[in-house]
């Protein structure tokens, strides 16, 4: 689980490398918190766009040291998959450290592995 969590928030740190225009949204819901306590991960409920077999959703990833990661992500249903759409890095200020709109030929769909956060925010999005 450690490892699997781990590669994701790896795999998002190289992604922080690529901009989009931050959106506080007012209805973050409470996904969870890593093994170790360092991130708390919550996804806005009020700009969820879903169908029975895709969604796009804002996620927050709060550190420990109070710096936020802001992402667009891409899921579907079947089969797990999840693709980062654009993401803004901020620092413990609120200032923008890293924003961008990651171009369709530069996104990677990847699988969503058992025991992940990927995995969790995933069953709040199909609970069935």
């Amino acid at each position: 689980m450690k490892k699997v969590y781990l590669t994701l928030c790896l795999l998002l740190l190289m992604v922080l490398s690529i901009g989009s225009t931050p959106a506080f949204a007012a209805d973050w819901y409470y996904v969870g918190t890593s093994d170790n306590g360092a991130i708390s991960v919550y996804i806005d409920n009020s700009s969820v766009e879903k169908n029975q077999h895709s969604a796009i959703i804002w996620e927050r990833w709060v550190r420990s040291d109070n710096t936020e990661l802001l992402t667009r992500v891409y899921y579907t249903r079947r089969p797990k998959t999840c693709t980062t759409l654009s993401f803004t890095d901020y620092d413990a200020q609120g200032n923008i450290i890293d924003s961008e709109d990651i171009p369709s030929y530069e996104q990677d769909s990847d699988a969503i592995r058992p025991d992940t956060m990927a995995e969790a925010i995933w069953y709040c999005i199909w609970p069935y």
